[in-house]
């Protein structure tokens, strides 16, 4: 079944349509098992036929899973079928869950096999935060974009406490290590393969970063969802939907508040940025030191995404993340007049030309 999908996609980008979502009946996607997996969930079969819907084989996207949609008109779901190569792939049910429990809007997990790494939820279409944020006024985004904030502080406020009750898995925090490695994947992705930057330049830029994670690993930490963007929100009627939470961990609530607030596919402009970011702090018992990092938030959240975009451009179907790659890299500038950074902040300006 993966080689059938893999021949339509290898078709699809023979014909200049690669990164397009394309329909196949259920039992040239699905094994068996799958299918019968998907039988004992109520609703998700014909009553005629006993058939399931054909089955949308979605773009392919940079978590080592595969999306499918089920497209059925009384129970529209998104399966997911993962890969272990990822560790975070095995913990989307289980903080499927934990997030509910806390009263945070996730889709409904109507099917959850480990066993077969394989998965269903509720769909909620395909209109993003990122895809809505074009035919909005400026009042309209203010106010989603509170009840984002909302969100974001329940998450930090409540999770880590909820987590060690539960005895909640979650990815290794941030630390030194992790906070090298990001800093490394923008060094090699960016500053090497993507500016061909010297050795001189790339020391400079590497000392300057470890400044960053000093500030982050000083500053006060929650749980964070760790990819709080608009790309991973999704709509119930009007309300916000969190998705692509596996990879939670405690950190910095300022990478978290830079993740949604610095975003790249949306690239709210600084008064906005700055409001949203107050409205957050006086709502924080720490406000005022989650504001303080907030800068250097920024920087380590978009070196981060730099590297995943010029990774991630290289990749069948995905050469549109090279687009955000000039956004990004003016989100960083700006995070920079707060805390001045002068390699990286040369570096930046050459991306964002």
């Amino acid at each position: 079944h993966a080689q059938y999908v893999q021949a339509h996609r290898d078709t699809a980008q023979r014909l200049g349509h690669a990164g397009e979502a394309f329909t196949l009946p259920a039992a040239a996607v699905l094994t068996p098992r799958e299918q019968r997996l998907l039988s004992q969930v109520s609703g998700l079969q014909s009553p005629v036929s006993g058939l399931l819907s054909p089955i949308e084989v979605l773009p392919p996207r940079g978590s080592s899973r595969e999306f499918f949609r089920l497209r059925d008109e009384k129970k529209p779901s998104i399966l997911i079928r993962w890969s272990p190569e990822r560790p975070d792939n095995q913990l989307y049910a289980r903080h499927t869950r934990f997030l509910a429990s806390l009263g945070i809007p996730v889709p409904r997990l109507l099917l959850d096999s480990p066993r077969d790494r394989f998965l269903a939820i509720e769909d909620h279409g395909n209109d993003t935060l990122e895809s809505r944020l074009p035919t909005l006024t400026a009042s309209k985004i203010l106010r989603l974009y509170k009840k984002l904030l909302g969100i974001t502080l329940r998450l930090h406020l409540e999770g880590l406490p909820a987590a060690r009750k539960a005895h909640l898995p979650l990815m290794p925090g941030f630390d030194d290590t992790l906070y090298a490695w990001e800093h490394a994947y923008f060094i090699e992705n960016i500053l090497r393969a993507h500016l061909h930057a010297s050795g001189e330049q790339i020391a400079d830029v590497a000392a300057e970063l470890k400044s960053v994670s000093e500030i982050l690993a000083n500053s006060p930490q929650a749980l964070i969802h760790r990819d709080w963007q608009s790309s991973n929100i999704l709509f119930r009627d009007a309300q916000p939907v969190m998705i692509d939470y596996q990879g939670m961990r405690r950190g910095p609530a300022a990478y978290d508040l830079a993740s949604l607030l610095c975003d790249p596919y949306a690239d709210l402009p600084e008064p906005l940025q700055r409001r949203l970011l107050g409205y957050y702090a006086r709502r924080h018992p720490r406000g005022k030191e989650i504001a303080a990092a907030f800068p250097a938030g920024g920087i380590q959240r978009l070196c981060q995404a730099l590297g995943a975009y010029a990774v991630l451009s290289q990749k069948p179907g995905m050469a549109h993340f090279a687009h955000h790659i000039p956004v990004a890299a003016r989100q960083l500038l700006r995070a920079l007049t707060r805390y001045p950074l002068p390699a990286l902040g040369a570096a930046a300006r050459r991306l964002a030309r």
